[in-house]
């Protein structure tokens, strides 16, 4: 990088980063400014604190707090990460957002996909498949709700291979075929009947504001949710159920009650 800087002498470096683990690139660019795009508590992920290490991520964040000229966050709690850190100035919250006019794109939600030809009702989810779901929900959405499909649709993570098999047992639980395309991701939620965010309750959810769930309004459907980090912002959109039995519960009334006007 230093070699490219100085053949296309290039000044007023701007180091943009969103990536606690590698911090050592900071000032040895002698960066005019160095702005740290927080997504998500990486201190709190299962997958990264296993990579890395809690101790050595905190021991980033902190590195980061001390030296970022600007830090932005995915969520409010993660303003208050940096508080802990001594870090009060220059720190903005700045939500997800969704480009709408790709979600209700006309051509893209003609697109076939795996699930095109389900004739029952479709419990959906569009993401990665990892540490933060709660597979145990997933299971008993499957077990009582067995006259729909549960459509889980996104890559599996390592660390979720081995609860994702289990979920095999049930025949009314299906996979996508790994990641879903961008220009895919319209055509797969507009076969849901439902979209679920079943994630755990824990401090990594605690610090996200979910992409998924701007996806899955823009797309106009009816969303059913665990508690988290901006759900709140959409309360009135969204059923939020506060443990597995509700859950399963408002799986039927965000069916049963959905219209055009919602």
């Amino acid at each position: 990088l230093k070699k490219i800087k100085k053949e296309l002498n290039l000044n007023n470096v701007i180091l943009w980063s969103y990536n606690p683990i590698f911090t050592q690139f900071i000032d040895k660019l002698e960066e005019e400014i160095f702005v740290f795009d927080t997504v998500d508590n990486w201190a709190e992920h299962p997958s990264y604190v296993k990579l890395v290490g809690r101790n050595k991520l905190l021991k980033n964040y902190q590195h980061i707090a001390d030296k970022a000229d600007i830090i932005f966050t995915v969520s409010e709690e993660l303003l208050d990460f940096y508080k802990q850190m001594k870090r009060h100035k220059d720190t903005h919250w700045l939500p997800n957002g969704v480009d709408f006019d790709h979600f209700n794109n006309e051509t893209l939600l003609k697109r076939e996909n795996i699930l095109t030809n389900i004739d029952k009702p479709i419990i959906g989810y569009l993401g990665t498949i990892q540490e933060r779901i709660n597979f145990e929900l997933i299971a008993d959405i499957a077990r009582t709700h067995d006259d729909k499909v549960v459509a889980l649709c996104g890559p599996i993570w390592d660390g979720a291979k081995t609860e994702t098999e289990k979920l095999k047992q049930f025949p009314n639980i299906v996979f996508s075929n790994g990641r879903v395309k961008y220009d895919d991701a319209p055509s797969f939620i507009d076969q849901f009947d439902v979209a679920i965010i079943p994630h755990k309750v824990n401090d990594f959810v605690k610090s996200m504001n979910p992409m998924k769930m701007y996806d899955y309004l823009a797309c106009g459907k009816p969303i059913v949710s665990t508690p988290g980090a901006g759900i709140e912002m959409f309360k009135d959109c969204i059923y939020v159920a506060r443990n597995n039995e509700e859950f399963i519960k408002l799986i039927d009334d965000a069916i049963n009650d959905d219209s055009a006007n919602l």
